[in-house]
């Protein structure tokens, strides 16, 4: 698999790339056993989730908007694939929708649930076959793979022979992409085993399929890779943006609308949205991004053509590209890392913005995500998620209610953005960073509340994913980033969370990153603790300074002027709200809590550093930061 991460290490690593710590897989395998014992297993994840992250009541000073950016951000640079959700009446052509791919299924004896609607899915077919894949799927195994190939060109249906726990658990295999018709690719399962009484899920294990990261940073959220063909978001040279709001875009209305796809409809006017990023559907919040920044695309490259009438459609679509990235590189840097990060790592990292002195890109620095990243330091967010979202004044929704329901952000768009910035409930904010995350994510993970679907563990897929990717534990992070390792289960850095790991983790040197990490306090008037602010700052800092296109560069290949630049630098996520929704007020910094009090003392005249606490007017906020003056562009 290579090296578990990367960072400015003296070693050169495969592929050019320059490493701190080799894999744990050494042989293909997973880390799945203790430092003490090789034949002794690690913990399961479900019981690590279980024991060591429970649910716990809490709340912040910030707003839902600091947990929703960061799962947008998240998903514009890593993308790791879950197993394969089933639901009733949601898949009608299997084929077309995995066409040339490899479905894995890791399941108990739940696969009989499955069989029917893979075969309403399926194309017509002789009836020896239909037969044959409703007995492979009706079989009753504990924890055995079964892997289908549908080939949507050929017709061609096959199965590769299933393989017990005991088999998957000893695969060696160093092929970590799709399986082929070649490989065994059961080895692709690494099942997540529940303890005996689980209080949330049935059977003996949970489905888990093994991948790689993949990703960059360049706007691939909302702007699909130049591969993506088969997207009418890619059809350029286009002057907008298509989308599936059903509105007016330029002077024609787009709708566009998916089927077999992971989207609840009610209906037949419901629809499911398309976006940069497939899971645009997920959650609300993620929806309600998604549409706010086709939106403002569409925006700047309307505007953009009122000032430039002959220029032609690609260059005015890729000016507004490169403007929409910039401003979301400047929203990421200077409002929301302000937030995660403290201020000795954002200067200790150079990841503060000047407003005269620009950075250069440095072709030494390597941007791409490093495993630490995407596999356990990102997901840090899983502990700010509120246990419900507040669609309207009057209707809060539990979370668990509303994966897959994009219906619910095109019905009550506004009242939802207002509702992540009044945050009038102390339900409505984001969770601290802490240990504890929500059971609607520990135990109710997509589950399907129209069918026989159980959710997932969010938190024992983190660790499960780590483990599968050969992630070190948390101990040999902490030396990476210069800090000492935690000697006992008794060390201060652990706080409380310290006995509860010394029960069910055999020696320290086994915990798992992720739930190291979430262990540790708060650091530096940050939100995460002092190893994961050390990792997550390395990692924007490599974001930054090795991209090449990066905005604020002197010398960026996108060319931006310092009055360019300046300009860039006044918009805020506040002003992208004002121009997309249909809010009337909004604070200065959309993340933050808004001072009530300090609001009804403050003027316009006197608006100065706390000022990102006060409720404005829209018109207000244009005075005080005036927006994009494009005539520069």
């Amino acid at each position: 698999m290579g090296p578990a991460t990367i960072a400015t290490s003296v070693a050169p690593g495969p592929g050019w790339r320059d490493f701190w710590l080799l894999s744990t897989l050494m042989d293909g395998s997973p880390r799945n056993s203790s430092i003490l014992n090789s034949s002794l297993p690690l913990p399961s994840a479900r019981v690590i989730s279980q024991t060591i992250h429970p649910d716990k009541n809490a709340t912040s000073n910030l707003t839902i908007f600091v947990m929703q950016f960061g799962q947008f951000m998240d998903h514009e640079m890593v993308s790791t694939p879950l197993p394969i959700v089933l639901q009733t009446g949601q898949l009608n052509d299997l084929v077309a929708a995995f066409s040339d791919r490899i479905l894995i299924i890791c399941k108990d004896g739940g696969l009989a649930a499955f069989a029917a609607n893979i075969l309403s899915c399926l194309p017509h077919g002789p009836t020896s076959r239909l037969a044959a894949i409703s007995s492979i799927l009706s079989a009753k195994y504990v924890c055995t793979a079964h892997t289908l190939e549908l080939n949507s060109k050929s017709r061609h249906i096959s199965s590769i022979p299933q393989r017990t726990l005991e088999e998957l658990s000893s695969a060696v295999g160093s092929n970590f992409g799709p399986p082929s018709n070649q490989t065994n690719s059961s080895s692709e399962c690494f099942p997540i085993l529940f303890p005996p009484n689980d209080t949330n899920f049935r059977g003996t294990c949970m489905e888990f399929l093994r991948s790689q990261p993949i990703r960059d940073h360049n706007g691939n959220i909302v702007y699909p890779r130049e591969n993506q063909t088969s997207s009418p978001l890619t059809s350029m040279p286009q002057l907008y943006m298509e989308h599936t709001f059903c509105e007016q875009v330029g002077e024609t209305t787009s709708c566009q609308t998916t089927e077999c796809k992971d989207c609840v409809k009610r209906n037949s006017s419901d629809i499911c949205h398309l976006a940069g990023d497939d899971r645009v559907n997920e959650l609300p919040g993620l929806t309600l991004l998604h549409a706010i920044f086709m939106r403002y695309h569409n925006l700047i490259a309307s505007e953009l053509r009122t000032r430039s009438p002959l220029a032609s459609s690609e260059v005015i679509f890729q000016q507004a590209r490169s403007v929409v990235i910039a401003v979301m590189q400047n929203i990421l840097y200077s409002e929301w890392l302000p937030i995660v990060l403290g201020p000795n790592v954002r200067q200790d990292y150079n990841l503060n913005f000047h407003r005269t002195l620009r950075t250069e890109y440095d072709e030494n620095s390597d941007p791409r995500i490093f495993q630490a990243f995407s596999t356990a330091v990102f997901r840090f967010g899983h502990t700010l998620i509120p246990r419900s979202f507040p669609l309207t004044p009057t209707r809060r929704v539990l979370l668990r209610e509303l994966f897959f329901k994009p219906f619910e952000t095109r019905e009550n768009m506004d009242s939802l953005t207002e509702g992540f910035l009044t945050a009038d409930s102390p339900q409505d904010r984001t969770q601290p960073f802490d240990r504890f995350i929500v059971e609607e994510v520990t135990g109710h993970l997509f589950e399907n509340q129209q069918g026989p679907r159980e959710g997932f563990d969010l938190v024992a897929l983190n660790i499960q994913r780590g483990r599968d990717h050969g992630l070190p534990p948390y101990n040999a992070f902490r030396q990476v980033v210069g800090l000492p390792k935690v000697k006992s289960f008794d060390d201060s850095v652990l706080g409380a969370a310290g006995p509860r790991l010394a029960q069910i983790y055999a020696h320290v040197d086994d915990i798992d990153l992720f739930s190291g990490g979430l262990s540790e306090a708060p650091h530096d008037g940050g939100l995460a603790g002092e190893t994961f602010s050390r990792l997550m700052a390395l990692q924007f800092q490599r974001l930054k300074f090795g991209d090449k296109f990066f905005f604020g560069h002197r010398k960026a290949y996108f060319g931006f002027t310092t009055t360019q630049y300046n300009l860039v630098r006044n918009i805020t996520m506040a002003h992208v709200l004002c121009r997309t929704t249909g809010i009337k007020k909004v604070q200065r910094n959309v993340f933050r809590i808004a001072d009530q009090e300090l609001t009804a003392r403050r003027t316009l005249k006197n608006l100065t550093g706390e000022a990102a606490h006060v409720i404005l007017t829209c018109e207000a906020l244009q005075i005080v930061s005036p927006s994009l003056h494009l005539h520069f562009f």
